[in-house]
């Protein structure tokens, strides 16, 4: 019995240590303009967000997203399976006349649907507010300085081919996971060096950016007016975003092999 009622205080005592709430950093925004920075404890996204509307009356969620130190960027995160820990730091976006986060999402998608045709590809069709409005993805006059076009309709093509998966998850979740973002650009700056070097034009590298959150529209970050909402992946501006790191990490890596087979005194030299 003794040792039952040890193996139950243990067992309480985690349940109350896991109960200990999280001291997380939270930059609220109304109507896109930041109102409030401040230091919540809260035990899950729900307490979170429950708290930030709370000091922020008739509002409604619009957009919860979270410092990712990988890719040293906000982005959206699962409000259902979101694990917080000390001193993570959330940007929170309310409006005062928009609608929960699941609406904007599903307005987005009805806007840009992602159907499956013939064959098991998919087909991909340009919402109104798209600077393709005028015919599908395929005639998109996008700026490029070659044959290949990096647009949507052959990002769809290679992405499926390559990985299916994440094609796979956004039909069914409406978002790409951490993981499914990363093999997402991956994917895309794989295949523009392939055709076009370690160095590719911005011209190249800002239509992959459109392609991804024209393909992946909850993807989209806009927290300036000025912003369309790619510029997390590339901007033409800053020189800075996703695919950009990527491509650097590329190149360094390139060149610490190309420099070690140079400095090699003989193959039996790489080989010791």
């Amino acid at each position: 019995m003794e040792g039952a009622s040890l193996g139950l205080h243990h067992y309480q005592s985690n349940t109350q240590d896991n109960l200990q709430p999280s001291k997380v950093l939270v930059t609220t925004f109304k109507d896109k303009t930041e109102v409030a920075k401040n230091i919540f404890h809260v035990n899950s996204a729900k307490d979170l967000i429950d708290q930030s509307l709370a000091q922020q009356t008739g509002c409604v969620l619009d957009r919860l997203l979270k410092y990712n130190t990988d890719f040293m960027e906000y982005i959206d995160v699962d409000m259902n399976e979101e694990e917080l820990k000390d001193l993570d730091r959330y940007h929170i976006f309310l409006s005062t006349q928009g609608t929960q986060v699941e609406c904007v999402e599903a307005n987005q998608n009805q806007a840009q649907p992602h159907t499956e045709g013939a064959g098991g590809q998919w087909e991909t069709e340009p919402s109104a507010s798209e600077a393709c409005q005028s015919g599908p993805l395929e005639k998109c006059q996008g700026e490029n300085d070659g044959v290949h076009r990096f647009d949507a309709a052959n990002l769809v093509v290679l992405i499926n081919n390559k990985a299916p998966s994440v094609l796979a998850e956004y039909e069914k979740s409406g978002t790409l996971s951490l993981a499914s973002r990363k093999l997402l650009v991956r994917t895309g700056v794989s295949d523009l060096v392939e055709r076009r070097g370690f160095y590719p034009s911005n011209a190249d590298k800002l239509m992959l950016a459109k392609s991804i959150t024209t393909i992946f529209p909850s993807l989209k970050i806009k927290i300036q007016e000025a912003n369309e909402g790619f510029e997390h992946f590339y901007d033409p501006v800053s020189h800075c975003g996703f695919i950009e790191l990527k491509l650097r990490n590329c190149g360094e890596t390139f060149m610490k092999i190309r420099d070690a087979i140079a400095n090699a005194e003989s193959p039996v030299r790489l080989l010791e």
